[in-house]
This record gives structure tokens, sequence and C-alpha cells, in this order.
């Protein structure tokens, strides 16, 4: 018995759109009879203002593009459609009988992808136009991944930016609190988080994960998780830390993620601090009254590594005018144009200058400064910066 052979046939809407562009119609024809052999479905134009206009109303997938045409040749049809972002992304081959390394030259800076010269082999061009549509194709399932990308990113933003407080909330008689919180990407690897813990006590946590963007914000999910779940029940920071450290460890096991945190429990009744650090920037306490700077080390390593990590607990006397500066090394990371680091000096002149301002203005003069030292809107870094100062 024999077999009935099955023949395929491509929808319209499924098939791959040339555009010819040539003033002689037996050009046009010519190249349209072996384009339509193989499947493709054909648009034509007669100059490079049609060429524009079918291309932007039909978005095809190759142009076969003359060079010299009446009303607008090759060159300028070619630059504008390059330049225009509904048609910027589709190949131009452009068709000309000039030879000279001269032509080619004028090709090249108006945006053609190839050239062919006439009399052209048919068999090379076939294939030239199905190689370019193939990269086309390709490029397109990448821009269109890339926009699935960009509305998941949407997404996570709202998400991280949901799980970080609301500076209003921040209504503990006696103390001023501001920050500023600016992602490298649209998502960070930073987080922060502030809880009253009673009427006169105030748990302040700032944290930085390794690396930028998705994996990193992820991340600063689990720890809002875990700080959620500890922070109440955990007088000590130190032990705080204990806590956070061993469960990213236990989550994460042997995939090397980490972050430093540091974490500081203003008691505004008997004026103290209590703050425990691991592996992060210490915090800076100064106030008009005091001359110097005063970093508040302590003793602890990154979370997330190393399991049943101590953390040491130190306090410190806070009195009225005191102010503390928690921060990111974003910040002190970033560089200008000549590769040079913002730096801890500098970082810390600024603050020892400005020491008189309260926690908006200190940051807004830091930011200020670092905004003029380096020339980029964005930053490589995620930066973090938050500010307490204990009124009386």
């Amino acid at each position: 018995m024999i077999k009935e052979k099955k023949v395929f046939l491509l929808d319209d809407k499924n098939k791959s759109k040339v555009l010819i562009v040539d003033d002689l119609p037996t050009n046009i024809e010519l190249l349209q009879v072996y384009l339509e052999e193989e499947g493709y479905q054909i648009y034509t134009a007669s100059n490079g203002k049609e060429a524009i206009k079918v291309a932007e109303k039909e978005n095809p997938d190759i142009i076969l593009l003359d060079v010299m045409m009446p009303i607008m040749d090759g060159y300028e049809a070619c630059r504008i459609i390059k330049r225009t972002s509904a048609t910027e992304n589709i190949p131009v081959v452009m068709v000309t009988s000039l030879n000279e390394s001269s032509s080619r030259i004028a090709g090249i800076e108006a945006g053609a992808d190839d050239f062919l010269s006439k009399p052209f082999n048919i068999y090379e061009l076939l294939a030239r136009v199905k190689s370019l549509i193939r990269i086309k194709k390709y490029y397109s399932q990448i821009l269109d991944q890339n926009r699935v990308f960009e509305k998941e990113l949407e997404i996570a933003k709202k998400v991280q930016e949901a799980i970080l407080p609301d500076e209003n909330d921040f209504n503990i008689d006696k103390l001023s609190f501001h920050y500023q919180y600016i992602p490298c990407y649209r998502i960070s690897g930073d987080y922060f988080n502030f809880v009253k813990l009673s009427n006169n006590r105030i748990g302040i946590f700032l944290s930085d994960v390794m690396g930028h963007g998705v994996a990193s914000s992820l991340i600063t999910m689990v720890l809002k998780t875990l700080f959620d779940k500890h922070v109440y029940n955990v007088n000590q920071p130190g032990e705080f830390l204990f806590l956070l450290n061993n469960e990213l460890q236990k989550i994460f096991g042997e995939i090397l993620i980490y972050a430093t945190a540091i974490y500081i429990i203003i008691d505004v009744e008997n004026k103290k601090i209590y703050y425990a650090n691991g592996a992060h920037p210490p915090a800076l306490l100064f106030s008009k009254e005091i001359n110097n700077i005063e970093e508040l080390y302590s003793k602890g390593t990154i979370l997330g590594v190393f399991k049943d990590s101590e953390y040491e607990t130190l306090e410190h006397d806070f009195n009225p005018n005191h102010q503390i500066l928690l921060y990111t090394d974003g910040i002190t990371d970033v560089e200008n144009k000549d590769g040079k680091n913002f730096g801890d000096l500098e970082f810390f002149d600024i603050v020892s200058s400005n020491k008189n301002l309260g926690p908006r203005e200190m940051i807004g003069i830091l930011l200020k400064k670092l905004y003029q030292f380096s020339p980029d809107e964005s930053f490589e870094d995620d930066i973090n910066l938050l500010c307490i100062r204990f009124d009386g």
C-alpha cells in the first residue's frame, strides 16, 4: 500500500517576511520569484522613502536594499531604518553594483548588516537571507525573554520595597531618624529594618548580601523572614547575629552565600546602645560636642558560612545630641572617572565637618558630595545610609 505523501504548507502569518527595495521592476520580479519559491512572504518598494513606510508597517525579517534609487537612496533609507526604534533590529542587506571600498564604508556607516554586489549569485543571496533571518529570530527571542525578565524585575522591586520599613513608622520619642536606600540595579542586596522593642528600646539592623541583582535580593527576603522570627525574642545583638548566621548556614549549606550585618539596640531610658557586628563597616558615633568620630567595632565574622560563629556584644553611652550613622561599603567603593575610590577618609571627613547637622541633612550632604565625586547617576554597588540622633 502506498502512503499518501503529506505536504505541509506554511500559513502566511508564519512565513518569514522579506522586503525588496529596488527602482527597477525587473530586479524586484527576479528576486521575488526565487524568494517565494523558498517560502518567503514578499513586500516591495521602489525607493528608500517608500521602503521606510513599508518597514514600519509590516516589520519584515530582512530588507534587501538597492543603493542607487530616486527620491531617497539606499544609504539614507538605511540610516533612518537603523535609528528608528521600530525597525532598528531588522537586518539590512545592501545590494549594489558599486564595488569600490568607499561604497561599502558608506554602507557600514549607514548601519548595513551585509552586502551583495550585482550581478549576484542567487544561491549566495538565499544563503545570506536565511542566515540573517535566523540571527534576527534568535535576537528577537532574546528581546522577548528580556522583556519578560524586565517585568519580573519590576515585580521583584515592588516586593522588595514592600519589605522595607516606612520612615514614617519611626516614632520613638527623643529619637530622630532618616535613611536613603539606593540599589545599583532595580533590586538590591542591601536590607535594613528597625523595630520598636519596647517603649524605650529600638532595634536597628543593616545587612549587605554578597553580589548584586536577583540572587542577592532573594536572600534579603530570607533575612527579612529570619529578622521577624528572632528580633523580639533576643535581648543581645551578638546572640541575634549568632542565630541569623546559623539559620543562613543551615538554609544554604554548601552554597557560598554570605552577608555582612550590624545590629544595634538603642535604650533611650538608660542612655545606652548595645551593638554587634558581623564583618560589616562599623557604625559611626559622633556629636557636635565630640571632637572625634568613634567607630563602633566589635568581633564577629560574616554570616552564613561558619556554623556557631560567635558575635561580641558591646555597649556604649548614648547621650543627647549623639548620632549614629550606619552604612554599607557601596558608598566608600564608588569610583570617579579616574578610577579613584570615594574612600573611608573622604567619607569620615564629610561626617566630621558636618557633625552639627541632623540625620536628614547629614545624609543629604553625604549624597551630594558623592554625586559630585562620581559623574555617574548609577553605582556599581548598592548604597544604604541610616542616621539616628538622640534628641534628649
